[in-house]
């Protein structure tokens, strides 16, 4: 670390930007369950929170915190809590890549339900229109 770091470090023990704040005294937050529209609790420094009534996975936004590219914000905030809110990000970005991937999923096989049932709709009134002659 050179003069300048040092003597930043130094400062940042007496003084923590507002952005780490939320990091290191955190507070809830918040948010609608967008599967049942409970109300899910979840604190600034986590990322998700699985909802009590439902179950599924409530993510908030994505918002970057000065800690994350800040020269400092392992220092700021200290290094267990860093690595924490770090980890904590990784997994809600896994987690957000998951659902993603299962709404899809999801998708394709409704739209493959609902192609079957078109197809069987029409054969049953084909069927349906030879039994009347």
């Amino acid at each position: 670390m050179n003069p300048i770091q040092k003597e930043m470090s130094n400062k940042l023990t007496q003084f923590s930007c507002p952005g780490a704040s939320r990091i290191k005294e955190p507070i809830p937050e918040f948010f609608k369950c967008g599967k049942c529209g409970a109300e899910v609790e979840i604190w600034t420094h986590e990322f998700s929170r699985k909802c009590q009534v439902c179950g599924s996975n409530v993510l908030k936004e994505e918002v970057p915190t000065c800690i994350e590219w800040c020269d400092y914000g392992k220092e700021c905030v200290g290094e267990e809590a860093y690595t924490k809110y770090m980890k904590a990000k990784e997994a809600t970005r896994e987690d957000k890549k998951r659902t993603e991937d299962e709404e899809k999923k999801m998708k394709e096989y409704m739209e493959k339900i609902k192609k079957y049932c078109e197809r069987r709709s029409e054969l049953d009134g084909k069927k349906t229109d030879n039994q009347d002659r």
